[in-house]
């Protein structure tokens, strides 16, 4: 399988470099190889499961933009709320003040039929004011303005003029937030890879509907900027199967490797008398020397150890050039009767305490950009025989060396409540027989 992540990540890069030797207005080649790839994002399994962890990863940043977009949004409501509020409360702006608010409210405050900021501030006083849109804020800004200049040449005469000129500066520093938001949205709809595959895959569908008998399905047509997204797309794609994506499966077949062939010899090895201290260093033996089998200088805790890298070890592997994988080993195990219960509490333990450590890895590699995108893994060797499959994550891996295999597993988990539904009941008191007085 490592050899199917490096094929196909040749093949993309083989792509990508075709696709950036044909000229932008040679649509025909472009178009054939467009479709390549669409096939490819949307029937490859590697290439789909790489476009599914870089959009994972990109999910965080679509949260962070959202709490802004929300943050600037909010602020400008709730502003226009309290404006509405001051200038509708009775007694509190001079008659002339209200009738220069009136004149200024009948500027229109949307691109929207017989909408005015009168009637927008009007929705906010009933709380009752739709979302605005960050385009909005523009179409809004002219009608706030010149209500602005309005009140500032009545702040003299009306005292109660002072709040709702400071909920129109607030209302403009949205207006400056907002601007800077949609620039954000830009670069963020570009650097998603999400719309080109879309794109990509509708280009593929279209070639495949071209080919049907009996159609009248023209060919794609040619897309302002997607050849640009698409060279943008596979090499992420690659960056991802190469970094990340293989190391993983590496370490599935790790597990696999573990669970299948060694389970006897390693629960043997770490049952010896002598290995009562040494069971963490056993399994690493095992681990470092089937990663480097697979193809990778593995980086354990021979080299790292509670977020610390020797810095001649990691020269040493750039002058191997050999690809380093990072991995935190854990061990839960009770194969000895004084060690305590591999329990499911401990497992997790002992992941939260291996992200400790990986956090530490993580700042160092963030000092040396040729290993930023080197993903720290970690792996918990354990006998629980609790349930624990649901603690895996993206980063963390289970290996399961019990004696008891995952359908006895789950028997023994329903066994307590099967022994209460058929548990006698036990006779109440009252109907207790007692012994015959004497």
């Amino acid at each position: 399988m490592r050899d199917d992540h490096s094929t196909i990540a040749t093949t993309l890069r083989r792509l990508a470099n075709t696709i950036s030797l044909i000229a932008p207005d040679d649509w025909v080649p472009l178009r054939a190889h467009l479709v390549s790839v669409g096939r490819l994002c949307r029937d490859h399994e590697l290439v789909r499961a790489a476009i599914l962890e870089i959009r994972r990863r990109d999910g965080d940043d679509d949260e962070r933009f959202a709490r802004r977009e929300l943050a600037t949004i909010d602020r400008a409501t709730g502003a226009l709320e309290r404006i509405a509020d001051a200038m509708t409360e009775d007694g509190a702006l001079h008659p002339a003040t209200r009738h220069a608010i009136r004149q200024a409210l009948e500027a229109r405050a949307r691109a929207m039929p017989k909408q005015s900021l009168g009637e927008l501030l009007g929705a906010a006083r009933a709380r009752q004011l739709a979302p605005l849109a960050l385009e909005e804020f523009d179409l809004l800004w002219n009608a706030t303005e010149q209500l602005l200049d309005q009140l500032n040449q009545r702040r003299a005469g009306d005292a109660n003029v002072d709040p709702i000129v400071t909920d129109l500066m607030t209302f403009r520093g949205a207006h400056k937030r907002a601007a800077a938001v949609i620039e954000t949205r830009t670069v963020l709809e570009y650097r998603s890879i999400g719309r080109t595959v879309a794109r990509l895959v509708q280009h593929a569908v279209e070639w495949d509907a071209a080919l049907e008998p009996e159609t009248h399905a023209l060919p794609p047509r040619g897309q302002d900027g997607l050849a640009k997204g698409t060279l943008w797309l596979l090499e992420r794609i690659c960056d991802e199967l190469d970094l990340r994506t293989t190391r993983r499966f590496a370490l599935y077949r790790l597990r696999v490797f573990f669970e299948q062939f060694e389970h006897e010899k390693l629960r043997a090895a770490l049952e010896r008398p002598e290995a009562r201290r040494k069971r963490e260093a056993i399994l690493h033996e095992k681990m470092d020397r089937f990663l480097f089998q697979d193809g990778y200088f593995p980086l354990t805790n021979v080299e790292a150890s509670r977020g610390n890298i020797d810095t001649a070890i990691v020269e040493k592997v750039e002058r191997a050039g050999v690809p380093p994988i990072l991995v935190e080993l854990k061990q839960v195990t009770d194969i000895h009767p004084d060690a305590p219960r591999a329990t499911r509490t401990l497992v997790q333990a002992a992941i939260e305490t291996a992200r400790t450590e990986v956090q530490a890895y993580r700042g160092f590699f963030a000092s040396r950009p040729q290993w930023a995108g080197i993903q720290p893994f970690i792996v918990v060797v354990h006998t629980s025989r609790d349930l624990v499959k649901d603690l895996e994550t993206d980063d963390v891996i289970l290996i399961d060396l019990s004696d008891a295999r995952p359908s006895t597993r789950r028997k023994e988990a329903k066994a307590p409540n099967e022994r209460d539904a058929v548990a006698k009941p036990v006779p109440s008191r009252a109907r207790r027989k007692r012994p015959p007085h004497r």
